[in-house]
């Protein structure tokens, strides 16, 4: 019959434990020679159909709420600081749907891999406990854990400006363009329950690990004197440089910070080279809300209440400036920090002493409310201020670090 054709069955009867030859699992060719009869009895000339014999098993890394496509390595979300269990998949595809079992090849650079299974710690080359059989539905569970302060999610500060990581690349399929930073990654392959030989080419499995907002610190020194404001004093006597206020956020400035700086009878400067890294006047974070705003700019205020990143934070209260008008006084010094998102049951109607609303933030990262709950940390430092006479005074003083400005 003209433009007939015929169905011919192939089955590879040699070794499966040969050397993998390409991307796609190709360890063996093959061809056969065949001819085409025509109704009288004649036979075409030989034709050749080559075959390329590919392993039937399977590694499959597997993605979760992330797009992703057969040429990147696909994504699993797990939280910092938390045990996630990573689902692959190993398979046979074959007609004899044998048990298969899945090796780590390569553990991450910034975690550890356990067996979800035994909780054993898994190293390269570590087979894990589970074994696959048809129909190959469940996945094979390794639990993730970063190390302590790692998260690849979000790669950007919550200004816009990137983040920088050690490794990773941009065509992993979660580049700049969604935020979502540089996976960690671990590799597999799945082998024969029964023969080791017959194993797949590894396959890469990418963990995204989203930030958790950590509990910043902030310490300070307990206590200082100074001498009031003098009159026509010009050798800064009557003017008191703290130092020593150090704020650390683990978090990498991927989002802002409420800070508030209050004392009751002077006036207080943050340092020239900081106060200009932080917000005082923007709509959106300092006058966008119903129940608090942003007060005084930084420069001689009794209180001030900004915005900023933490780093930006941290220098601007490296060195703050004091100034009283009275003598013989103690005056505090109050710094409160607020770190965090807060709570949708927070009910009062002055939000000052609080953090942050959920439309201040940009960045992706789990701050609470929620399963992973977070909400608002606050940390605080309380310097005491113990002012003597005033400068340029006739009045002596037996206290020479009074003086001196010093640190109690």
């Amino acid at each position: 019959a003209v433009g007939s054709s015929g169905l011919v069955a192939y089955m590879y009867n040699g070794t499966e434990d040969e050397p993998i030859l390409d991307v796609y699992g190709t360890f063996a060719y093959d061809s056969f020679a065949f001819t085409v009869m025509d109704p009288h009895g004649a036979n075409s000339s030989e034709a050749f159909y080559d075959l390329t014999i590919r392993l039937p098993l399977l590694s499959e890394a597997s993605s979760e709420g992330f797009a992703d496509d057969e040429s990147t390595a696909k994504l699993y979300t797990v939280y910092e600081a938390s045990a996630g269990n990573v689902s692959v998949y190993s398979k046979d595809l074959s007609d004899k749907r044998r048990p298969v079992a899945v090796r780590i090849r390569s553990i991450p650079s910034h975690g550890q891999l356990y067996d979800a299974i035994t909780g054993y710690r898994l190293y390269n080359g570590s087979l894990l406990n589970s074994t696959s059989v048809y129909p190959y539905t469940e996945p094979v569970l390794v639990t993730y854990v970063g190390n302590a302060n790692y998260f690849n999610s979000p790669n950007v500060r919550y200004n816009g400006t990137l983040l920088s990581f050690e490794d990773g690349d941009d065509d992993d399929g979660f580049g700049g363009e969604e935020g979502l930073g540089h996976a960690d990654r671990f590799t597999f392959t799945t082998e024969l329950a029964s023969n080791p030989d017959v194993v797949t080419l590894y396959a890469t499995q990418a963990v995204v690990v989203i930030n958790v907002n950590d509990v910043p610190k902030l310490t300070s020194p307990k206590s200082f004197n100074t001498l009031a404001i003098g009159s026509g004093s010009e050798d800064d006597s009557d003017e008191l440089v703290i130092t020593g206020v150090k704020f650390t956020d683990e978090d990498r400035d991927v989002d802002p910070v409420k800070v508030i700086v209050s004392c009751n009878y002077g006036y207080m400067s943050l340092s020239s080279s900081g106060v200009s890294k932080v917000d005082f006047n923007s709509y959106d974070l300092c006058y966008g809300h119903e129940d608090w705003s942003c007060s005084g700019d930084g420069d001689g205020d009794n209180t001030m209440l900004f915005i900023g990143q933490p780093t930006a934070v941290a220098e601007a209260l490296s060195s703050i400036t004091y100034q009283t008008p009275y003598s013989f006084i103690t005056d505090y010094i109050t710094i409160a920090i607020y770190d965090g998102q807060r709570s949708d049951s927070y009910t009062g109607d002055d939000g000052t002493d609080t953090c942050l609303e959920e439309e201040d933030f940009s960045t992706i990262s789990r701050r609470g409310p929620g399963p992973f709950s977070t909400d608002c940390f606050v940390v605080y430092a309380n310097i005491t201020i113990e002012v003597g006479e005033f400068a340029n005074s006739d009045a002596t003083t037996s206290d020479e670090n009074i003086q001196d400005n010093t640190q109690l």
